[in-house]
């Protein structure tokens, strides 16, 4: 089966699935809603105990802001371990309650695409059930971040480690030096997070085995919806970078913000769309790999 048959039986898979797209949505509306109430309760505690300071009133606004500012430089002083570990946790914990709903719900997602369903009655309804499971997605999506996280770390202390010694005044001279490094590392990394995209993609459908029966094909299948998601971000962002640049009242920013949030939500959109239909894809070819 050709690349292009199998991306078209993938969307045409996907077209007939796309409450799960609504379902990959719906663990990021969680997500956003927890980490935001997360932060809301941290800046309500130390806002209210910035509340309790009081100070003199002396009528006069100048004098006023000054010990506003006095005020509140103390209060950051005495408090900026508490306010540190404070973020610190909310971030930990923001970031471990992602990875757990993307593992969750990306697991069922990737059941029912399989044609396994949980509410089946009988074993023998359910279809293909496929061996990935919910620790199997975790710890993927672990993985997965902390070697991208490391690359990025290493990439950047080769690329940029000697401007922090270097006085800014001459950096326009250093980049001038860098950036073929700086180039080379950005191919680098996009080729690295590529490579563990396939990998992921094909762990997590339970179809290892086409990494050594099919492995041009499903890169190329897997590539081509990943360049086109790609092209989508950059158009959505060039549009979004090009109206801020182009704000000059108080009304056109808002109307900007708006936009950016529908093109956050649209983005989503198209990312879980193209992720049912990659996952729809690199099933179809596992299906003929096992002779199913």
């Amino acid at each position: 089966m050709m690349p292009g048959e199998v991306l078209r039986q993938g969307f045409a898979r996907a077209h007939r699935r796309l409450g799960l797209i609504f379902l990959d949505l719906l663990w990021k509306a969680i997500w956003c809603a927890v980490t935001f109430v997360a932060l809301a309760l941290i800046a309500g505690w130390f806002g209210s105990q910035l509340q309790n300071i009081q100070w003199q009133d002396t009528g006069v606004p100048a004098l006023k802001g000054l010990l506003a500012t006095t005020a509140l430089r103390q209060f950051l002083g005495a408090h900026a371990s508490a306010i540190f570990w404070s973020i610190g946790t909310m971030v930990v914990f923001s970031v471990t309650l992602w990875f757990v709903l993307e593992a969750y719900f990306r697991n069922r997602i990737v059941n029912v695409v399989a044609g396994f369903s949980p509410r089946s009655l009988s074993r023998f309804e359910r279809g293909l059930k496929p061996a990935t499971t919910f620790k199997t997605f975790l710890t993927s999506a672990v993985i997965k971040a902390a070697i991208l996280f490391s690359v990025a770390f290493i990439l950047s202390l080769i690329v940029f480690g000697r401007y922090p010694a270097t006085p800014m005044s001459q950096w326009r001279m250093l980049w001038l030096e860098t950036r073929g490094a700086t180039v080379a590392g950005l191919i680098a990394f996009i080729g690295v997070a590529f490579l563990l995209t396939v990998l992921d993609t094909l762990l997590r459908s339970d179809a290892v085995e086409l990494l050594g029966v099919d492995l041009i094909r499903v890169s190329g299948v897997i590539g081509t919806l990943v360049i086109f998601e790609a092209m989508i971000g950059v158009s959505v962002l060039i549009v979004i970078v090009s109206g801020f640049l182009s704000v000059s009242r108080g009304i056109e920013a808002i109307v900007m913000l708006f936009v950016l949030i529908f093109g956050v939500i649209l983005l989503n959109l198209f990312h879980s769309y193209l992720l049912l239909v990659r996952f729809s894809a690199v099933d179809i070819m596992r299906r003929n790999v096992v002779g199913i």
